[in-house]
């Protein structure tokens, strides 16, 4: 008994320090999920801001060119298309008739195919340019326009955002650990001392 004594507090001490490592672990864990889930939830939150002001812009150049959807004032539909994709975040703008045919069209307009890496010698930008296509009716349907719009330039201010707050989680982090083992020093040299003090 006497033996078996003078352990029983070392064991017990290295029990301690095994279980406070093990939480502490587990904590570093449920923190970091905490942090991609997080990230990944803004970043789902940017996509729908995308889309929601992609069909907006889309709905409005729908209303202004039922006005001039006429065969007779296709240059004026021509000169309407042109002032809508002076818009930054426009990439191109095309407008079909109800057949298909296309109608009017940008300056910088590109196929379907091209915009997916479907024809020859180019490569997928459909990450990059996102197409939006509505069906333009007035009494009946006059055509489709398909506008497609620069991601980056929409989401960037908010990806760098999202990004940045991602950052300074991990350094908050990394700060909370290096603070929680300069206490967890300090409270050991403090309980040594004082052990010694009642001895």
């Amino acid at each position: 008994m006497q033996k078996k004594s003078p352990l029983a507090p070392k064991i017990s001490s290295i029990y301690n320090k095994i279980m406070q490592l093990s939480l502490a672990i587990m904590l570093i864990i449920v923190v970091m999920d905490l942090s991609v889930t997080s990230f990944e939830q803004n970043q789902t939150t940017i996509d729908e801001h995308f889309n929601y002001v992609g069909h907006q812009y889309l709905q409005q150049a729908a209303s202004a060119l039922q006005l001039n959807l006429s065969i007779k004032q296709r240059k004026v539909l021509q000169q309407q298309i042109e002032l809508l994709s002076e818009n930054e975040i426009v990439n191109d703008i095309r407008f079909y008739d109800k057949t298909g045919l296309l109608v009017a069209s940008s300056t910088r307009s590109a196929e379907i195919n091209e915009l997916y890496g479907l024809s020859m010698n180019k490569s997928n930008k459909s990450e990059q340019f996102v197409p939006f296509v509505k069906e333009v009716r007035t009494d009946k349907l006059n055509g489709y326009l398909r506008i497609t719009l620069e991601k980056s330039l929409i989401t960037k201010r908010l990806e760098d955002k999202n990004k940045t707050l991602n950052e300074l989680l991990r350094l908050m982090l990394l700060l909370a650990g290096t603070v929680g083992f300069l206490l967890t020093r300090g409270f050991n040299r403090f309980s040594r001392q004082g052990y010694r003090l009642s001895r």
